[in-house]
């Protein structure tokens, strides 16, 4: 004969709880006061240990669905100077210690997808526990729905999750009377337009965000209240407007230069055949002046696409197919070992990209990749997963080199910044930009080893 186990309260705990004894083989039925699961509760934070919690019960990876990844920090002020108090940094710093992301989502979605995991003849609604009796090794709990009526459920064990004021605590120990801590919290939504302008502070976090922290009651020892203010749009108007100059100037210099510049590289190139100048010395300076016209030449064509970059021509395409492609044809192209790039497409996808768009912007990364990379089969992994936000892919680019030194990191993608000698130094930027051109983000994310950059995009899962 099987245990008898009975939950009573059916909130995230015992939904929880019943799913885990399930894993063992032991069905436990949930005992719930409300008549159907509906809305309660706000935002809830689901941290990594919470995440493992769900990935065991095979379900973590609906939190794309509806949760949004954590990316900034919580940071904490004294209301009176400002001073910093404690920072919780979240994000990619989060991943990287407990190997799962922290995400935040509203406790009814939660709850329904753990309602969805649950079997329905476990889950008894409308089932409020008034009492518990203990017979012997088994209990029987007294139920009564809406109406008054009132029956009995008999079983071996009862696990308490119905909160603060239990009936399982009261049949194991007294109740212990809330007492309050002295501690206030306010939470709101206030239109940003609306707000107090007060001191902007800027939050430890990679996002364009900025905090206003707005006094709440007429005494300071109220509390505060942190409205988190998106800058995106701002720094993107002002991104707009700075492009739309530096694409007519950089158009006329580029075509300005071109011309002499194609005569220097030709005059060059009759120079090198001429057999009186093929002492060692001339032919070395020769080469020299040619390497450096192409390179040269090389940034003009790059600043020339860097003026194209908001002709996007998006399109939907299959993501892991192109990323198989792209793999054998780069490593052909590069002459490199067919393994030498690995595709880990996590999830199947599809994405809303200009295709030749992401083409530079691959052949950027894993050029770079191959450059600093140990060379070894599975050097460099492209791997494809939900992103952070609800309609988003994310695409990662990893190699096994020594990284990026901290120093170098803050500059990698301002234009013309680069450590190779034949580098342009404009790769990285445009990619950026081009990023930019089809909603797309690109950031660097730090590794205890190697270098990894993360492009999130428009995109479905399959």
């Amino acid at each position: 004969m099987s245990l008898r186990i009975a939950i009573v309260g059916g909130g995230l705990g015992g939904l929880a709880a019943a799913l885990f004894l399930r894993q063992v083989g032991l069905d436990a039925v949930v005992y719930e006061q409300a008549p159907e699961l509906r809305e309660a509760g706000a935002g809830v934070v689901v941290s990594p240990n919470m995440v493992r919690a769900l990935d065991g019960l095979g379900l973590a990876h609906e939190l794309n669905t509806f949760a949004v990844r954590l990316e900034a920090a919580w940071e904490f002020r004294r209301w009176q100077d400002g001073r910093v108090l404690f920072v919780q940094p979240m994000g990619e710093q989060c991943e990287r210690l407990y190997g799962v992301p922290c995400y935040v989502a509203h406790r009814a979605d939660l709850l329904q997808l753990l309602r969805r995991a649950l079997p329905a003849r476990l889950l008894h609604l409308d089932s409020r526990c008034t009492a518990l009796h203990p017979h012997g090794d088994a209990v029987e709990l007294t139920l009564a729905d809406r109406e008054g009526r009132t029956s009995r459920a008999p079983a071996d064990i009862a696990i308490g999750a119905d909160g603060i004021h239990s009936i399982v605590q009261l049949a194991v120990t007294r109740r212990q009377e809330p007492r309050f801590s002295g501690l206030c919290a306010f939470r709101c939504l206030v239109p940003a337009d609306n707000a107090p302008a007060m001191a902007l502070r800027p939050v430890q976090t990679h996002k364009p965000t900025a905090a206003r922290f707005v006094q709440a009651g007429i005494s300071r020892n109220v509390g505060v209240v942190i409205f988190l203010e998106d800058l995106s749009r701002v720094q993107q108007q002002a991104q707009q407007l700075k492009l739309a100059s530096l694409g007519r100037l950089t158009a006329n210099i580029a075509h300005e230069i071109r011309n002499p510049l194609s005569a220097i590289n030709h005059a060059t190139e009759l120079l090198l055949e001429e057999s009186a100048l093929r002492n060692p010395s001339h032919a070395r300076l020769l080469q020299i002046i040619h390497d450096n016209a192409q390179r040269l030449d090389r940034m003009v064509q790059d600043v020339l696409k860097l003026n194209r970059r908001d002709r996007a021509v998006r399109e939907e395409f299959d993501l892991g197919d192109y990323l198989e492609t792209f793999a054998a044809e780069f490593c052909e192209i590069e002459k490199v070992p067919a393994g030498i790039i690995r595709v880990e497409a996590q999830v199947e996808a599809s994405i809303s990209f200009d295709r030749s768009h992401l083409n530079q912007i691959m052949w950027n990364l894993c050029r770079n990749a191959l450059r600093y990379c140990q060379k070894k089969p599975g050097s460099i992994v492209v791997s494809v997963r939900p992103g952070p936000r609800r309609g988003t892919i994310e695409l990662d680019v990893v190699d096994d080199g020594m990284g990026i030194a901290e120093s170098l990191r803050a500059n990698l993608f301002e234009p013309f910044f680069t450590t190779a000698s034949s580098g342009t130094g404009l790769g990285l930027y445009i990619a950026r930009e081009i990023c930019e051109a089809n909603a797309a983000t690109l950031e660097y994310v730090e590794r205890p080893v190697g270098a990894q950059f993360k492009l999130v995009c428009k995109g479905v899962l399959a």
